[in-house]
């Protein structure tokens, strides 16, 4: 069944999907050991919802594939301290994919911190809160930085300084924007190892144009918050101290008076 990557919707990374199975090895980070053959390691940046990586995760699992989820723990979008998002990530995890971690330099920097110590430290949590070895980060944003910091962590793999390491090609679909060249190779000639990096929350049903999708994702989280504002304005009605405060307050303001 044809197919066409530019059409950025779920139904077309199934059949992609397919497509890839029946000519490579699709991998893990963690499952690379430089064996041979054609290999195919899948990377999801999890940039805006852990909702939609773990809609494509199921769909992988589906296929029998499992892929590596480079998440945030903390973002514009979500916070995987947020029992919501940990419980997504928790299932994630229990599909059998790897987790790892993107790490945002722009932030890192205004910690004041080095920055090796501070992703060590952010690496150290994500493995507590997922409870599993955690192997593989990646930076987020690298067109905007000249230079990766932290190239090399001992014990840990850089998914931009592997592709070099181990002579992958990378392909991305950034932006909603595939490099043609780079794409077109995969699918008409079948490199021997290739980094595919695939980013969830662009691949939504009917929607192709990058601005609107942003703007939908906005504005989730708008009704996100609205719902959390009602939820803080119920609470503040309901308990018992703050009623009892607001009757109290009316005759007996002078009781808090200072000088």
């Amino acid at each position: 069944m044809r197919g066409n990557l530019s059409d950025f919707n779920i139904r077309t990374y199934a059949k992609f999907l397919e497509f890839l199975r029946n000519r490579y090895k699709i991998i893990t980070f963690a499952q690379f050991h430089s064996q041979g053959g054609r290999l195919l390691i899948l990377r999801h940046d999890v940039e805006v919802s852990l909702k939609a990586a773990t809609e494509m995760a199921r769909v992988e699992t589906q296929h029998g594939i499992r892929s590596t989820y480079l998440v945030h723990l903390a973002n514009r979008f979500y916070n995987v301290f947020d029992r919501v998002n940990l419980d997504s990530l928790i299932r994630l995890r229990d599909m059998g994919h790897e987790i790892g971690l993107h790490y945002d330099l722009s932030r890192y920097v205004r910690y004041g911190r080095p920055i090796r110590e501070t992703l060590l430290a952010e690496l150290g949590m994500l493995q507590k809160l997922i409870r599993r070895r955690v192997r593989t980060f990646a930076m987020h944003n690298p067109s905007l930085h000249k230079l990766d910091p932290v190239p090399k962590i001992r014990g840990y793999i850089n998914a931009y300084s592997f592709n070099e390491d181990n002579d992958f090609l990378y392909v991305s679909d950034s932006c909603l924007t595939w490099r043609i060249q780079d794409a077109h190779r995969l699918v008409a000639e079948v490199p021997e190892r290739v980094q595919l990096l695939i980013h969830p929350f662009q691949w939504t049903p009917g929607e192709r144009n990058r601005y609107s999708l942003l703007d939908k994702w906005f504005q989730r989280i708008e009704i996100e918050n609205q719902e959390y504002r009602r939820q803080w304005k119920r609470l503040w009605a309901t308990l018992p101290y703050v009623k009892r405060y607001d009757k109290q307050i009316k005759r007996q303001r002078h009781l808090l008076d200072f000088d």
